[in-house]
């Protein structure tokens, strides 16, 4: 009865099934696209290799004289044995290091691969470790629908066409995670020496607030991470992010400029050589980045609405004729809107946004003329090639006819054909997978497999900010009962506690208590993970108060919500 919190351990799954067969064209710069990530290990000077194309990131292997350097580590464990297989042919020299640039799934799960059962030194931002159980905690069931939607898990390959930075991300319900924590964590700078190389880290907020770069003087090779790739950024992703300070990740840019690379490998995309067409690159992209921003906080001291804005900004010409700020992964719009939002919050200013109407669709279709005449006219606005209202009128009519055949047809003409129109990629992908869930219902959710190591690796008290966010308060408006988990391996000490409605968690015991319960921390997470029988070991857990059935009983509190497409 508590499988379900496997959830803690996976932010971003991907599934193979109930593919989508209907073709839909493609732009053509979609296609374009490929060419940034043609499979294959690519040469980007003396002991300086990428991966490209084996999944959404790249990797990458540095040789030293004393040994190897792998940044970014991919998304699985498979993928990860590929890309070793590879590397190992360039060379045999012992790893030295890892280093993660930033804490995103497709750069930080194919860690054990590489590492090979030794304790090998994981250099990363101090503010990673926190960015990983944040997601795979706290939002990981709205994150992973929605990731489902913008990545395009469900569509077939002609319609999947590319991930933007990547051909695909290669997490899915199949899927072997093997994460390996960061061990050496910096706050600003760190310089080292590493595989006989120096070795610069900087800490350079943008895509997240933990992004790094690394630079290697020797070589006058910078690894940006996901601060560039070759396609407008996404300043803000649809799949759920905290407020990413694009002045920051303007600023990040210029720090990089300053070293002056004559080499730049980033972590999606093709490697760029030439100091100056790095600096071209990297200063346009900076100037793209700042004028989104100043334009949108321009427009917001006007007093221009969120909606008024998006209209407004548009780069200008010089800037989105570059190849690199194509708005086929991020896109202005959502750009202007996060900026707006990171710096008023959701309100727009005005006074209708104020509260929210249940009964606002029902007056909308009793203006337009009831039911009939409110689907009547989506159908029409449809076909005068007005699709986004078409769309906005045929939600209107099925939040009060969930269930009339005749607008759920509709929905899915218009998203598929919003679809064809569509550059961006995440948007594609999102119109599609919602077309499909129009045909095929709520699709499954599936959960990729961390290893055993990894699920020994997580922190303990992730389980407990798991229960208070999966909380049922509503069927617990009458209880106050406390929990005491303690573990014996760890000497760590929980108490997890629900007064009417709210629950709540303290890393110490608090008496009195109703149960307590001594077990080890990883045979606890075992059994969260389906590594093992939850019945049998609830029995044989220690109970020197309550027993294994009242503890049981006790957990059903915490059954997360089902997620509604």
């Amino acid at each position: 009865m508590i499988y379900w919190v496997i959830s803690l351990l996976i932010f971003v799954n991907l599934s193979c099934q109930n593919k989508v067969e209907k073709k839909i064209p493609q732009d053509v710069k979609i296609k374009e696209q490929n060419k940034q990530f043609r499979k294959g290990v690519y040469k980007v000077t003396d002991g300086v290799y990428v991966a490209v194309g084996y999944g959404l990131a790249n990797s990458i292997l540095v040789l030293g004289p004393k040994g190897k350097i792998i940044i970014d580590v991919l998304g699985n464990i498979e993928t990860a044995k590929i890309v070793k297989k590879e590397f190992d042919k360039i060379s045999k020299l012992p790893l030295k290091g890892i280093i993660y640039t930033h804490n995103h799934s497709d750069h930080i799960f194919g860690g054990e691969v590489f590492a090979e059962g030794k304790k090998i030194p994981v250099y990363a931002h101090e503010k990673t470790k926190k960015a990983i159980n944040r997601i795979i905690s706290v939002v990981e069931q709205s994150i992973t629908a929605r990731s489902f939607r913008m990545f395009g898990t469900y569509l077939n390959k002609e319609q999947l066409g590319n991930a933007g930075i990547g051909p695909f991300l290669e997490i899915n319900s199949k899927s072997k995670l093997g994460l390996l924590y960061p061990t050496h964590t910096f706050s600003k700078r760190l310089k080292i020496k590493l595989a006989g190389l120096d070795v610069e880290m900087v800490h350079a907020p943008g895509e997240t607030d933990d992004q790094i770069f690394i630079y290697l003087p020797q070589k006058k090779v910078l690894f940006p991470g996901d601060n560039y790739y070759h396609t407008f950024p996404n300043l803000y992703t649809i799949r759920g992010t905290p407020y990413r300070d694009v002045r920051l990740w303007a600023n990040s840019l210029d720090l990089m400029m300053e070293k002056e690379p004559e080499f730049l490998v980033p972590s999606h995309t093709m490697p760029l050589k030439g100091k100056e067409n790095i600096k071209d690159v990297l200063s346009h992209y900076r100037d793209a980045i700042r004028y989104v921003h100043d334009q949108t906080v321009r427009g917001m001291n006007s007093g221009l609405t969120p909606d008024e804005l998006v209209q407004k900004v548009k780069l200008p010409k010089f800037l989105s004729e570059k190849p690199y700020l194509q708005e086929i992964y991020g896109r202005v719009d959502w750009a202007v809107r996060s900026i707006f939002s990171g710096y008023m919050g959701w309100f727009s200013g005005q006074s209708k946004d104020l509260y929210s109407s249940k009964k606002r669709g029902l007056y909308f279709s009793e203006l337009v003329g009831g039911k009939d005449n409110l689907i009547f006219k989506a159908n029409e606005a449809f076909k005068k090639g007005r699709s986004l209202w078409a769309l906005e009128l045929v939600e209107v009519f099925l939040k009060q006819w969930p269930e009339e055949i005749q607008g759920k047809r509709l929905r899915k003409k218009i998203l598929e054909k919003l679809a064809e129109k569509e550059l961006n990629v995440n948007s594609r992908h999102y119109f599609l997978t919602q077309a499909l869930e129009v045909e095929k219902g709520a699709l499954p959710y599936k959960r990729a497999i961390p290893s055993l190591k990894m699920v020994h690796s997580l922190d303990t008290e992730l389980i407990f900010e798991l229960f208070t966010v999966n909380f049922n308060a509503e069927k617990a408006q009458d209880i106050e009962k406390k929990v005491v988990f303690e573990f014996v391996d760890t000497n760590e000490v929980f108490t997890l506690f629900v007064k009417r409605g709210v629950a709540s968690y303290k890393k110490k015991l608090l008496a009195p208590y109703d149960i307590h319960v001594k077990c080890n921390s990883k045979v606890f997470k075992e059994i969260l993970a389906q590594k093992t029988n939850p019945l049998k070991a609830l029995v044989k857990f220690s109970y020197p108060k309550g027993n294994a059935f009242s503890f049981s009983q006790f957990l059903t509190l915490f059954k997360p919500p089902q997620y509604k497409n």
